[in-house]
């Protein structure tokens, strides 16, 4: 452009449609992995175990880790996710002290740097999850948890159960 010419202002995100209104609903369980929700007012939605990733977008000051919502580092202390399907899921960092995994798939899960203090994994299926540095003191499990080849839960501090 010609010197001194103000720029043009930077095109808007494509809104997706399935979040045009997300004020005050239900997205429980919703995937929001990738998603720029940047437009959207927040304020009421249930956001309670939807799903997110690093790249999902999201408004000015909200705070997304204590919505409910599952993702890196979402703040679930004392959550319920019985019996539930989670296979792939980027949780590090997340806290997740005294949660109900039991009977979960939680296959391939990333849960680095997780806080898995006081946790149920009763029959929680972890094969091929990356544990590095998860903190798993208390943690309950039993025989028919699967955890990663060659990872030993009672050496993290994880107890079993009978």
């Amino acid at each position: 452009g010609r010197p001194g010419a103000a720029s043009p202002a930077p095109a808007e995100p494509a809104v997706d449609p399935r979040f045009a209104d997300l004020k005050r609903r239900n997205y429980t369980e919703e995937r929001l992995g990738g998603a720029d929700l940047r437009h959207l007012d927040l304020t009421g939605a249930d956001l309670r175990q939807a799903t997110y990733d690093g790249s999902t977008r999201w408004p000015a000051g909200f705070d997304y880790r204590r919505s409910g919502a599952i993702g890196p580092g979402a703040v679930l202390t004392g959550v319920v996710l019985r019996n539930r399907r989670l296979i792939g899921l980027d949780l590090r960092g997340g806290q997740l002290r005294g949660a109900d995994l039991r009977d979960s798939d939680l296959r391939q899960m990333r849960l680095e740097g997780a806080d898995l203090r006081g946790a149920k994994l009763h029959g929680a299926d972890l094969r091929g999850a990356r544990l590095d540095g998860c903190r798993l003191d208390a943690a309950k499990f039993t025989t028919a948890t699967r955890w990663p080849a060659d990872f030993v839960a009672a050496d993290h501090g994880a107890e079993l159960v009978l």
